[in-house]
């Protein structure tokens, strides 16, 4: 199993032209931490009334978070790094045009040598699918319509596609990404029966969001994405399945990460292959993080 850490978007952690996130990278190459993410948006509305009938509760970010664009913060990362891979957890795809995004995810797999991995979202706020005139009905059609026409600009010269929602003939897009069309994508998005399908047709990853990552209710879930690889001749042990660590509080109200990592073998049994986890929640000064990211690592990998 692999670890996987999400970037705090506190105040103290991005200011200062995200420094103390840079050297928290920095640390987790050092101590073996698999894959570094952040979380995105390019704009945050007033109105989040959809989140809330989504999840029940408000977002987990206020609008004054000063959010990392993924692709410019990981080119930074990727220069300041040598062994950690990059990615996102997730990148809303849909309001961003497919030749652009596959230009600059193919442009950080190039200049890193190979080390992305990305997670892709087809997003919940309509303020910006309008800001940026992209239609939000159909939006998930459109995330894999991206893929699809992305793994050709990826493999592909000249490459064409015609979609629905994407639509281009004989461009040259270069450079490759060093990994090819086989960049490993993951999206994160409900597990029903259309979308499993789309996943083991397409050779997608997983990340199941909010309650969904819960292990009673990923275990079906992974069962059928697995038996969706296999019905499309695709091998189901190369199922990546990401999934945020369960979250608890101890007596005291702080949270608890060793009950957290209780869990870690469970995880494993049913199939998870990355577990994502969010240090700032736990370090609360930076000379705290390496111990944590430490007892994460002795956790997961023993």
């Amino acid at each position: 199993m692999r670890t996987s850490i999400i970037l705090g978007t506190d105040d103290h952690l991005t200011a200062d032209g995200y420094k103390p996130l840079l050297d928290i990278v920095q640390i987790a190459d050092e101590i073996g931490t698999d894959i570094v993410t952040v979380p995105e948006h390019l704009a945050m509305s007033d109105n989040q009334e959809e989140f809330v009938r989504r999840y029940g509760e408000s977002p987990p970010v206020d609008l004054t978070t000063k959010f990392a664009e993924p692709m410019v913060f990981m080119g930074a990362v990727a220069a300041l790094t040598r062994r950690i891979k990059l990615g996102t957890s997730v990148i809303v795809t849909p309001i961003r045009s497919a030749l652009a995004l596959g230009k600059q995810m193919a442009v950080l797999d190039y200049l890193s040598g190979g080390r992305t991995t990305f997670g892709l979202g087809a997003g919940w706020q309509k303020e910006e699918f309008d800001a940026v005139n992209s239609p939000y009905k159909g939006r998930h059609r459109h995330m894999f319509e991206q893929i699809e026409a992305m793994r050709a600009l990826w493999s592909e010269a000249p490459a064409s596609y015609h979609g629905e929602f994407v639509n281009f003939e004989g461009l040259h897009c270069q450079p490759f990404p060093a990994q090819g069309k086989d960049i490993p994508l993951q999206v994160g998005i409900l597990a029903n029966e259309k979308n499993i399908e789309r996943m083991g047709r397409m050779g997608l990853g997983w990340i199941p969001m909010a309650e969904a990552g819960h292990i009673p209710n990923m275990i079906e879930p992974i069962r059928q994405i697995r038996a969706s690889y296999e019905a499309n001749g695709r091998n189901p042990d190369d199922l990546e399945v990401q999934t945020f660590i369960q979250f608890f509080f101890d007596e005291n109200g702080m949270p608890d990460l060793d009950r957290s990592l209780e869990l870690v073998p469970q995880y494993k049994e049913i199939g998870v292959t990355t577990l994502i986890i969010a240090p700032s929640a736990y370090a609360h000064t930076m000379d705290a993080y390496g111990p944590v990211l430490e007892k994460i690592e002795r956790a997961v990998k023993g």
